[in-house]
């Protein structure tokens, strides 16, 4: 078990488990950033708060599937590949499967990593599910808001009783607590209200694009990107690049690239592999060439400068 409450936004980025995402803040901070996982048996319970708005763009890991949701009740504010995602509703992520979550607020959240052989042989055992599909398909299952709010209640239930076994130093059934996890979320899919497989045909054009750009941004954090880069490798022309991102990210491509700077400065000089490099040497690996407007833009995003990162 590891629990972690009032982390900064690198502390939480590097933290997240069973994906490798690029956490992207693209907002001031409103509030604490937390974390915390809980190994149930072989299962994996993990809960979160964003606490601010950003872009998260992710690869699962290829031998669990993915089941996460909102625990907040916040409804129009969170995209997942371009799709509106309702408060209720289940994202689900087959194996080795890409994602990208868009948000302006912070959001509570809890997800559930199942192994695929479990996953095969116990979980979902209504002939109304195929298991297959879900392991190759990118899904959200929109639930019944009763349904939806006793999954989130089951969840924190038993994360409860894995933090008081722990105060007292006691074991906990481990076996039994997964079983019964399996079973409330096998139930609530059972009880769903509609089920939508992503990309749908409005975004798998956008998808096509966008993914394209995001995993050459993704295998290139070294280097700074310019947007004919962008062009070229998502092969069509800028407009069509802007509309994709617009529709996909909510934001046009010029200022993903910003944004992508900013943030790879920021793990630049929170992880300072290289301790002998000033701010400004680090600026310029990054493609910075105005010092003044992009200490500003940072400041502004990370309630502090370039130089008072280093310091700290």
């Amino acid at each position: 078990m590891t629990a972690s409450a009032g982390l900064t936004f690198d502390e939480y980025a590097d933290a997240i488990q069973s994906a490798a995402v690029f956490y992207m803040k693209t907002g001031t901070t409103i509030t604490d950033w937390d974390l915390a996982w809980y190994p149930v048996n072989r299962t994996t319970m993990q809960f979160g708060t964003d606490g601010s708005a950003r872009i998260v763009h992710g690869v699962t890991n290829p031998d669990a599937q993915i089941f996460i949701m909102q625990r907040t009740k916040i409804s129009g504010r969170v995209f997942l590949d371009g799709v509106l995602v309702p408060w209720n509703a289940i994202a689900i992520f087959p194996p080795g499967c890409h994602f990208t979550f868009v948000c302006d607020i912070p959001v509570e959240w809890v997800s559930v990593a199942v192994p695929t052989d479990l996953l095969n042989s116990r979980l979902l055992s209504a002939d109304k599910y195929d298991g297959a599909s879900l392991q190759t398909r990118k899904k959200m299952v929109t639930l019944s808001k009763a349904s939806a709010t006793q999954f989130v209640k089951a969840a924190q239930q038993l994360r409860v009783e894995i933090q008081k076994s722990a105060a007292v130093k006691s074991k906990y059934d481990e076996h039994a607590a997964e079983r019964s996890l399996l079973a409330q979320l096998d139930e609530a899919l059972w009880n769903h209200v509609s089920e939508k497989d992503l990309p749908t045909n409005l975004t798998e054009s956008a998808e096509d694009t966008v993914f394209k750009a995001l995993d050459y941004a993704r295998s290139n954090q070294a280097k700074p990107i310019h947007i004919d880069e962008l062009v070229d490798i998502t092969g069509v022309e800028y407009r069509t690049l802007l509309r994709a991102f617009q529709r996909y990210l909510k934001i046009g491509p010029k200022r993903y690239l910003k944004l992508r700077q900013l943030n790879l400065v920021r793990r630049e000089l929170w992880q300072r592999r290289r301790p002998k490099m000033s701010v400004i040497d680090i600026l310029v690996d990054h493609g910075v060439n105005e010092f003044g407007r992009f200490a500003t833009e940072y400041k502004k995003l990370y309630d502090e400068t370039p130089s008072e990162t280093l310091r700290r």
